[in-house]
């Protein structure tokens, strides 16, 4: 017998270190399978938490809107061709994602908040937008200034200017009274605000009311403003907004208002804040524009220091405040009555 006091064996001491790394390798391979288990797990949980929009822009995923047709990839729809993005009606909800349900595609996923920081965060999201942007502006007509351009047509370089068939193109797609692709037209614009391509919905907006105005008048009064009010006031109020309405994306409402309907905002001929009204900012498109008359006018946008973007003003704003002095009078009463035709839905 051995006592207490004795040391172990050679052979005791050899078999329970056999007997220890056994017990330590089964633990191991336990451990192991576990991670494998819960790395697979992991993986799976994070494909299946990716926004849809955001896997159909991203080039690591490359993922099709539609899910049962491989040939709807962010890349094959940059090839489509006029005849392709004007019968088809299920990409424009992808392309340029909005945080209102699609009347004419209700299943398609909305803008989230999740969304938006990612397309702030990745310029390579936003020039894939505006990729997008640049297809959808050639389908309606236009094209974007090279310097020779632009002084030749006194524009500035990259300024939205007529392809050589404009009228054919901007015709059959959206110079109209009232049709889908101004729907369409709506939902880029507000896209694009919030997204933080800022100056190109707003080059857009100038350049269509610029060829609106060149055809007379084509464009039904109520289109227009509903493009200038996407293009101007705080991207938490959808294009729908009524002026004592609360705000429908309460994510988009970086700064709350003050108790008294107040908000800090920033003017845009001007680095010091100034406070309006959020109701003033809202009606005062003429008023701002007629208090300044001969200079240029009070603009203004929210100012949120978490989303800098969100503060930016482009050099199109002037313009677009003097294109609504031209189709506003159109909106009377007695105008509105005769354009009662005007499409109920306001984005597509």
């Amino acid at each position: 017998m051995r006592t207490e006091s004795e040391p172990e064996s050679d052979a005791d001491m050899q078999s329970g270190t056999d007997s220890t790394l056994t017990e330590l390798e089964s633990m191991s391979s336990m451990h192991s399978e576990s991670d494998s288990d819960n790395q697979m797990q992991s993986g799976t949980e994070s494909e299946t938490e990716v926004h849809p929009i955001l896997a159909f822009y991203d080039s690591d995923y490359k993922a099709p809107f539609d899910p049962e047709d491989p040939e709807t990839t962010f890349e094959q729809v940059m090839l489509w061709t006029d005849t392709e993005l004007e019968n088809r009606h299920d990409y424009i909800q992808h392309l340029f994602p909005i945080p209102e349900v699609s009347g004419a595609n209700p299943n398609a996923p909305v803008l989230t908040e999740e969304v938006r920081d990612a397309f702030i965060a990745d310029p390579e999201l936003q020039e894939n937008m505006r990729c997008a942007w640049l297809m959808m502006m050639a389908f309606f007509g236009w094209e974007l200034a090279t310097e020779e351009m632009a002084e030749d047509l006194r524009v500035r370089v990259g300024y939205p200017v007529p392809r050589r068939n404009f009228r054919d193109l901007a015709e059959q797609s959206w110079l109209q009274h009232s049709n889908h692709n101004q729907l369409r037209i709506t939902r880029i614009i507000r896209s694009m605000r919030i997204l933080g391509l800022y100056e190109e919905a707003q080059m857009m907006t100038s350049a269509l009311m610029d060829a609106d105005e060149a055809a007379q008048n084509v464009v039904n009064a109520e289109t227009l403003k509903i493009w200038f009010d996407t293009s101007i006031r705080p991207v938490c109020y959808p294009p729908t907004f009524q002026k004592d309405d609360l705000p429908v994306c309460v994510w988009l409402l970086s700064l709350d208002p003050d108790d008294d309907g107040t908000e800090e905002v920033m003017p845009a001929d001007s680095d010091e804040d100034e406070t309006i009204s959020r109701q003033g900012f809202l009606e005062g498109a003429s008023l701002d524009y007629e208090a300044e008359r001969g200079g240029h006018p009070g603009i203004y946008e929210p100012h949120f220091p978490e989303h800098p973007l969100s503060a930016i003003l482009t050099p199109d704003v002037q313009s677009l405040f003097q294109h609504y002095e031209q189709f506003s009078p159109r909106l009377s009463p007695e105008h509105n009555r005769s354009e009662s035709d005007s499409p109920e839905r306001m984005w597509l």
